[in-house]
């Protein structure tokens, strides 16, 4: 395809509870393509990639085990999360040149070596944070996987991000800088009509 093909998400998706048991230990890698056509809901989160702590609607700190978010709908600034023993790790990107751009295909990546969690951008590191020891990623309850906006009622934060999401990839491995730019190569063809 190309151009702007991909899933169109206007209310989001979920998938049930309890489906992450292949997720465990220290290390996380999650990449999804994202076409965004620049709808703000203001500087409230948006979901892009949202898996939750807990399964029972309970909207309380930790609330994610991991994600992918649009954290300024304004400007495109973007964050990655990772929760470690009950404590969320966030990594988040805002320079202009590294934000997520309008009507544009973009890979952004989320990886977590059990120490660090890294944001990446079309293959390039854009910001890492150090959790300072290596931990095992905090499941919690295991609740469900959103993409494209959150199912937590009442929580203030129904927020879609508007736009196509294709490709989403979740592993159990943390992955070299080098693997998510040959992702991001393979991709261009397919996903920004290059």
């Amino acid at each position: 395809p190309g151009g702007d093909s991909g899933t169109n998400v206007r209310n989001g998706f979920y998938l049930a509870s309890g489906q992450s048991a292949f997720v465990t230990g220290p290390q996380l890698s999650v990449s999804v393509w994202v076409w965004w056509n620049g709808t703000a809901v203001g500087t409230n989160n948006a979901c892009i990639v949202y898996k939750h702590y807990r399964n029972d609607n309970t909207f309380a700190a930790p609330y994610t085990t991991w994600a992918i978010e649009l954290t300024d709908t304004t400007t495109g600034a973007w964050s990655v999360i990772s929760t470690h023993g009950g404590t969320a790790r966030v990594a988040t990107t805002s320079t202009a040149q590294r934000c997520l751009p309008v009507r544009q295909w973009t890979l952004l990546a989320l990886d977590d070596d059990g120490r660090y969690l890294r944001a990446y951008i079309n293959g390039i590191l854009t910001t890492t944070t150090d959790g300072g020891s290596s931990s095992d990623i905090d499941f919690g309850s295991d609740g469900p996987l959103d993409v494209g906006s959150l199912s937590v009622p009442n929580s203030g934060f129904p927020h879609a991000t508007i736009g196509r999401f294709a490709d989403l990839r979740v592993g159990a491995t943390s992955q070299s800088g080098s693997s998510y730019r040959e992702l991001y190569l393979r991709g261009v063809g397919r996903w920004t009509g290059l």
